[in-house]
């Protein structure tokens, strides 16, 4: 656990004195206080166009210069549909609705040497395209990718990865709102 977190000095004491409780905790027996690093909450859209599955570049770290569909972290008291879209709206300025669960991954997301354990939920989106996106400084670039023109080598994350696979698997996802 320690290795994920780089954790050297107690949060709450400040003292050394770490101790490893099993896969994912710590705790500090000169001031009782014991840490777990549980899973973070992400989402990921796949935002189907008459162009093509919106992917976008990343121009931040972690994994700047790769591709990923848009999304992010679920904020504290956030649930999945309402922090995706706006992760949409901020990295797109686009608005969009009617989410269709398609699945979800474990992922892993190191940043500054922080290991961050993830559940990724993948939803998909039909988008007519009546608002063009626009990015946001987090992206450089935004690309329209159908199944044989994927790039499955330049996706950011394994998890990405794997939703876009299993959504190009399917014959059909209906996003409809009958739905």
């Amino acid at each position: 656990m320690l290795k994920y977190t780089n954790f050297k000095y107690c949060p709450k004491c400040g003292r050394t004195n770490l101790e490893i409780l099993d896969r994912n905790g710590v705790f500090c027996p000169d001031c009782d206080f014991t840490y777990y690093h549980n899973t973070a909450s992400a989402v990921g859209a796949i935002i189907n166009t008459p162009e093509g599955i919106i992917l976008i570049r990343r121009a931040v770290e972690p994994k700047k210069g790769f591709l990923d569909v848009p999304g992010g972290f679920v904020d504290y008291g956030e649930n999945l549909e309402d922090a995706l879209n706006r992760e949409i709206k901020e990295e797109l300025s686009i608005d969009v609705s009617n989410p269709v669960y398609l699945c979800s991954f474990p992922n892993i997301y190191t940043y500054k040497k922080i290991t961050y354990f993830t559940t990724d939920s993948f939803f998909v989106y039909s988008y007519d395209g009546a608002q063009r996106p626009v990015l946001n400084n987090e992206n450089s670039e935004l690309i329209y990718v159908q199944k044989d023109s994927l790039p499955i080598d330049e996706m950011a994350f394994d998890s990405g990865k794997s939703a876009l696979n299993l959504f190009f698997s399917k014959k059909q996802i209906n996003c409809s709102k009958e739905s």
